[in-house]
């Protein structure tokens, strides 16, 4: 009897240490799973550090190109000659103009063609007449509200000499579609036009003797007039 109940005890000794024992068949799936998901962490890690990588170098390189223009100075394209019709102390004349394009702004104008070809300094553009007596200068005041150009070009009309001022106005929506502001002092004849084009200020000056006021009126009416922004 006694050996039994040893023989019994030892078999549910048995099957109790057979439920203990760990599966270690399936260890290795186990681990191959956590190694997979591991892995695709890291890649998933990789990827998104490599989208924010292209994305500051875009920006950097978007940054870059615009300070590279303004750095560069304006560059000026010079067009085609055409004869266009402007009215002349009421009577019309037929005047040849030559198209030019600011490439870095998008920026065309028309300019009559005895004011020669553009000299140009940085941001600034200069026409002279073939007399030297009238000028004309296109410039980009990067980086700068409307007001603020404004305010440093009262300042530097205030400069020279003049008998009276005009006031500050603005300048018609109608003829180009920018809104601007303009002003002038005589004599000599000096002023401006300012186009607001958002980041930057697009800026017309100008210099005549009074004599010469006749055709140089016309002659800037009709330069703010071609004024196209692309």
């Amino acid at each position: 009897m006694k050996k039994r109940y040893a023989l019994g005890f030892i078999l549910i000794l048995s099957f109790v240490l057979v439920g203990c024992t760990p599966n270690t068949e399936d260890a290795p799936d186990q681990i191959e799973e956590n190694d997979n998901s591991a892995e695709q962490n890291d890649e998933s890690g990789t990827e998104n550090e490599n989208e924010l990588e292209s994305d500051q170098e875009s920006d950097q390189e978007g940054d870059t190109s615009e300070n590279d223009a303004e750095n560069e100075g304006l560059e000026v394209e010079t067009g085609s000659t055409e004869t266009v019709t402007r009215m002349i102390e009421g009577m019309e004349n037929e005047v040849e103009v030559v198209n030019y394009h600011l490439t870095q702004y998008g920026i065309s104008y028309q300019l009559d063609t005895l004011f020669g070809e553009p000299e140009v300094n940085g941001q600034l553009i200069t026409y002279t007449n073939e007399q030297g007596t009238s000028e004309v200068s296109i410039e980009i005041m990067t980086d700068t509200s409307l007001d603020e150009a404004v305010e440093e070009l009262q300042a530097q009309l205030e400069t020279g000499d003049y008998e009276e001022k005009g006031k500050l106005e603005d300048i018609p929506v109608a003829e180009n579609g920018l809104e601007g502001k303009m002003q002038y002092v005589v004599y000599p004849v000096r002023g401006f036009y300012a186009y607001d084009l958002a980041d930057h200020v697009l800026v017309i000056s100008y210099t005549f003797p009074a004599e010469a006021g006749d055709g140089m009126y016309p002659l800037l009416e009709s330069l703010r007039q071609s004024i196209q922004v692309q």
